[in-house]
């Protein structure tokens, strides 16, 4: 029994290390992302639906570009964003302007799913948490947009760097 229940809490320690971050965890990364707004802003993943098609999807986009987004789609600066009122990380816009200025079209979960093919996602959060691997150089802000998404979905922050436009920056999200 004693065994059972050691190797039960491994199990889920081993995965909450190396799985997901759970909702709760990508919210408060969320917050932490967008309350920490700078020249190398952090990238948060949200759920957006396109009004004008209908259709729903992630997106990875860097923090401040969601304010843009909200700003378009009530041509207002007041309310800023309050990140409580959005604990569900879900957006909706009809208006193309917005829909551009968070990158909905730059990939679709097809083309995620291909890109994860070529790396070990696993290792690699690894690597962050154990602080072996601090940032990354990309060919393109598509490839850049497609990692920091699938870091963040595993727990680590990531913001751009405020002096190469497509170096991520990275380190593992730990609650305060």
């Amino acid at each position: 029994m004693k065994l059972s229940v050691l190797v039960l809490i491994l199990t889920s320690t081993i995965t909450t290390v190396l799985g997901q971050a759970d909702e709760r965890t990508k919210f408060q990364m969320f917050c932490s992302a967008y309350d920490g707004m700078s020249t190398s802003p952090y990238f948060v993943v949200i759920t957006v639906k396109n009004l004008n098609t209908g259709e729903v999807k992630e997106i990875c986009i860097e923090a401040p570009f969601v304010g843009g987004a909200e700003y378009i789609r009530t041509d207002s600066l007041i309310p800023l964003l309050n990140c409580e009122d959005h604990k569900d990380m879900y957006f909706e816009y009809s208006n193309p302007e917005a829909l551009q200025n968070i990158g909905f079209d730059l990939y679709s979960k097809e083309d995620m799913n291909q890109f994860e093919k070529s790396f070990n996602i696993d290792s690699l959060v690894n690597r962050i948490q154990m602080e072996e691997l601090d940032n990354r150089r990309f060919q393109t802000v598509r490839e850049q947009r497609m990692f920091a998404h699938l870091m963040i979905i595993n727990g680590v922050m990531v913001r751009r760097s405020g002096m190469v436009g497509r170096v991520c920056i990275f380190e593992y999200f730990r609650e305060e």
